[in-house]
This record gives structure tokens, sequence and C-alpha cells, in this order.
């Protein structure tokens, strides 16, 4: 996913930051195809209860989220279960609610859960 829909990827395709890219630009469509792509298979493959895509691409473009959920809802076609999912994209597929620091403590959170998972000594 780094090399289709990250910051870095997206700068060079684009010639200017991915910053700098405004939410209307056609760039954003091809970001949409490659996020939709990946939400697709793990729902697909793993049946999350929920999907939060995260990062400075999806934290800076909001615009990207309802893409995704759009795409994704013409993609999936109420397909076996994927119809209950499809008209609840909004709770499926969400945005982090700590924003950019979601990955930082949902790694010290798991590392805790372990901790206390650890028989005494």
């Amino acid at each position: 996913m780094e090399k289709l829909a990250s910051g870095r990827a997206i700068g060079p395709r684009a010639r200017r930051p991915a910053y700098d890219v405004v939410s209307d630009d056609i760039i954003w469509e091809q970001v949409t195809h490659a996020l939709t792509g990946l939400v697709e298979n793990l729902f697909l493959t793993e049946s999350p209860e929920r999907t939060v895509p995260g990062g400075s691409v999806m934290m800076r473009q909001p615009q990207l989220l309802t893409m995704v959920r759009q795409m994704l809802s013409e993609r999936l076609g109420g397909y076996g279960f994927a119809r209950q999912t499809a008209d609840n994209l909004g709770e499926f597929l969400v945005t982090p609610v700590l924003g950019d620091d979601a990955g930082p403590t949902g790694a010290v959170a798991v590392g805790l859960e372990a901790l206390q998972d650890q028989p005494p000594s």
C-alpha cells in the first residue's frame, strides 16, 4: 500500500507534495482504487467487524473515506453477507478516533495486554 497510496508515492505522481494536492485532483481516484482493493480483500477474506484506515493521507484527505465507501459498496454489489455491511459502511469503515496517535497508542495497548497475560514470576 505504501507504493500506491502513501504521501511519498502520491507526491511524484502528482508532481508536487501530497499535502499540496487539492481534494478534487484526479490522483485521489487512483488512491481510492488502491485503498478500496485493500479494504475489499480484507473484508472478503477476514470479515473484520470494523476497518480503521489511518495515516497522514487518510487524515488530511477526508474525502477519501467517502470515496472508498462508495467504491466498496459498488464492488460488493450485495454479495452474500456483504449486503448487511454495505448498508452500514459508515460504521464498518471509520477514521481513527485518536487521529495520528492511533498507531502508537494501539501498540502500547497491545503491549500492556500482553504483559497482563503473563503469569506472575
